[in-house]
């Protein structure tokens, strides 16, 4: 699951005044439609990243960075993580990183990026890679987490903060490609000749990409197979939609046997295997199903459940026995590993006791809480639990907390002694294994149907299959599809969430074999983040203020004859993916005459027209929204054509201001 791995920071100016020190404007300018189209609407600021090998620079590789830059970018700041600046096309390098020149409209720069890290040093890893030791090592051995031998590398991906001002809004997207041979994952890469193989299962796409320099211990039908089989037995949530592992060459001193970085890619050494209850490959699919963060109390969870699952997993696939996994956990009781406290770190430096008791007193657990509730929970829901924790962050109280609630708060006391003291628990036999491990338990499938989401309110009311980006004063209700595929009831609850407060809760009991809906619904009155959860499946829900409509505004004659009709239509477009609501007064002479709302859809256009009549002789104005138009009235006149159309792209209810202020700064723009 991701973890805090983008670094974009974004200064964005709202409405169209620069910020301080920005682009000042010449007195006197004239301001065009399309300044204040670009004003009101939304752009795009595009970052490619294109990552090349440099063999002859063995131990690095180039990142080519380009910007496509929108019209209403004021200035671009850029900032990498790694790397050393070799050329730069339209940006200048400055004691805080990279500056835009403000001319170049595709400005790019070069880095060489030093790949070779260890799992110990000065380079050591960020907190959110975990790495697979050898658990009998007495120590880190100091090997490769990342490596470029020249012909390939496996790197994580470079990363940027990058902070820019705009005339109206902007928002970035990025992407990174390969020049050449290679597979790009969401913060791994793998540079050099490889053939990549795919499987999907439960929402979830899989990448093994296997290097020509590697050899596979498994097949990769297996290794998929492994992998998707997990994905469908492990009920936790935080399941990423894409997954991508490498299977790295073992030519490299390699310091970990496998690492997963940033929540949804790793790396596996290929002569792996899958008939072992130190089943790396399941290690660390495990990790990509974590997310959150944790104290150094509970640090120990990290690698304990990740070790466990994957030792249990390859048991239930049918690849291991109960000795060979018993064996496996049992290893928890020996010396230096059975003295550590798990909640104290301090007590197993360099014995890795996270990796080796870890398991078994999870493992220890797990079993207590499928006895306790009658095979209605199990650890996984601990697990679950954890993942959608308010905050992100676990402690152990609040760890404890999730053990009581799948099992007791008998459980829990177990627990805090096996966590909190030097204790160690025996490795359970094989009665008691069948005992609590191959009765009877719940397993609950849920999804949300295709048309299980509907929108109501001013704008739309339809149905899909995902909450779309909302507006305030919409509805949506979520109906979510629960089944029991297990043999003991289980219990399941939907919600949807401002800040950690329910919005509205349902909760179900499901017998097995039955399937039951759970539905939720909320009016959104406040524009912000919401969240909707069920089960341990977590979703964002964004709700915005309407979009400004973009508009174009007409009137048929500017001079008339007395009691003749002026025909006033206009035309409103939705640009955005989201709602969009725009107010329109039509005012003669200072009087509001009428008014037309205007209610879209994403990508929707509605038209409006109506008539004034003007008795008197002489000029009138005529105002729609922020268009004036003179219409004279004569006394013997021949309607004429009007000299303008009044088109006026993309005004809104802040086209007023969007003017007055652009006014003073079309004569700066660079374009």
């Amino acid at each position: 699951m991701q973890r805090a791995t983008v670094l974009v920071a974004v200064l964005f100016l709202a409405a169209v005044a620069p910020a301080a020190g920005g682009v000042a404007g010449a007195a006197g300018s004239a301001t065009t439609a399309s300044d204040v189209a670009a004003a009101q609407s939304t752009s795009e600021l595009v970052r490619t990243t294109t990552l090349r090998l440099t063999p002859d620079d063995s131990g690095a590789v180039a990142a080519v960075v380009e910007y496509d830059t929108p019209s209403n970018l004021a200035s671009l700041d850029v900032r990498a993580g790694t790397g050393t600046v070799v050329s730069t096309d339209g940006f200048t390098e400055t004691e805080n990183g990279l500056q835009w020149d403000n001319e170049t409209a595709t400005p790019s720069f070069t880095l060489s990026v030093e790949v070779n890290q260890t799992i110990s040093g000065s380079r050591a890893l960020p907190e959110d890679v975990h790495a697979t030791p050898d658990a009998d090592a007495a120590q880190e051995s100091g090997g490769y987490s990342f490596v470029d031998v020249g012909e390939w590398a496996i790197l994580p991906v470079p990363q940027f903060s990058s902070q820019w001002t705009s005339y109206g809004s902007v928002t970035l997207s990025s992407s990174v490609a390969v020049a050449g041979e290679g597979a790009v994952g969401g913060n791994i890469a793998y540079l050099g000749p490889e053939r990549t193989y795919t499987a999907s299962e439960n929402g979830q796409e899989f990448r093994l990409v296997v290097p020509a320099a590697a050899s596979l211990a498994e097949s990769p039908d297996d290794i998929l197979a492994s992998l998707t089989s997990a994905s469908d037995s492990l009920q936790v949530g935080a399941r990423d939609e894409r997954v991508m592992t490498i299977a790295a060459p073992t030519s490299v001193d390699w310091g970990p046997a496998g690492l997963e970085y940033g929540g949804s890619d790793s790396w596996v050494l290929a002569d792996s295997r899958l008939d072992t209850a130190g089943n790396v490959w399941l290690h660390e699919y495990v990790h990509t199903r974590q997310d959150f963060s944790t104290t150094s109390a509970t640090q120990w969870v990290t690698e304990a459940t990740a070790e466990y699952y994957g030792a249990l997993l390859t048991l239930q696939q049918g690849r291991i026995g109960f000795d060979a996994f018993a064996e496996h956990l049992q290893r928890g009781t020996r010396s230096p590993y059975a003295s550590a406290v798990l909640a104290d770190p301090g007590t197993w430096t360099y014995n890795y006791a996270n990796y080796v008791k870890g398991p078994l007193v999870y493992g220890n657990v797990d079993r207590v809480i499928r006895l306790a509730s009658d095979g209605e929970h199990t650890a996984e829901d601990v697990l679950g639990r954890l993942n959608v924790d308010t905050d992100g962050t676990v402690t152990q109280s609040e760890f404890l907390a999730a053990i009581a609630a799948a099992g007791s708060d008998d459980v829990a006391s177990y627990a805090r002694r096996y966590t909190e003291t030097r204790a160690v628990p025996d490795m359970w036999g094989r009665e008691a294994h069948a005992e609590a491990f191959e009765s009877a338990t719940a397993r609950l499938v849920a999804s949300v149907p295709s048309d299980g989401v509907r929108v109501t309110g001013p704008y739309r009311n339809t149905t899909t299959g995902s909450v779309p980006t909302l507006v305030t004063g919409e509805t949506t209700a979520v109906s979510v599809d629960v089944t029991n595929e297990g043999g003991a009831d289980g219990s399941f609850t939907a919600a949807l969430l401002r800040s950690g407060r329910a919005l509205d809760t349902t909760d179900l009991s499901v017998a097995p074999g039955e399937t039951a809906t759970a539905t939720v619904s909320a009016t959104f009155d406040e524009a912000g983040q919401y969240t909707l959860t069920y089960g341990y499946e977590t979703r964002t829900i964004r709700v915005r203020e309407p979009a400004s409509p973009n508009a174009t505004v007409e009137v048929d004659a500017t001079t008339v004859a007395p009691g003749d009709a002026v025909r006033v239509s206009l035309e409103a477009s939705n640009p955005a993916d989201y709602p969009a609501n725009g107010t329109y007064p039509v005012v003669v002479d200072g009087e509001t005459v009428e008014t037309w709302t205007a209610a879209l859809g994403p990508a929707e256009t509605a038209s409006f027209e109506t008539t004034v009549t003007l008795d008197e002789p002489g000029a009138h104005t005529v105002r729609v929204g922020d268009r004036t138009f003179t219409v004279t009235v004569e006394e013997t006149a021949t309607t004429a054509a009007p000299s303008s159309t009044g088109s006026t792209p993309g005004f809104g209810v802040t086209a007023t201001v969007v003017s007055a202020l652009l006014a003073a700064l079309v004569a700066s723009r660079r374009r």
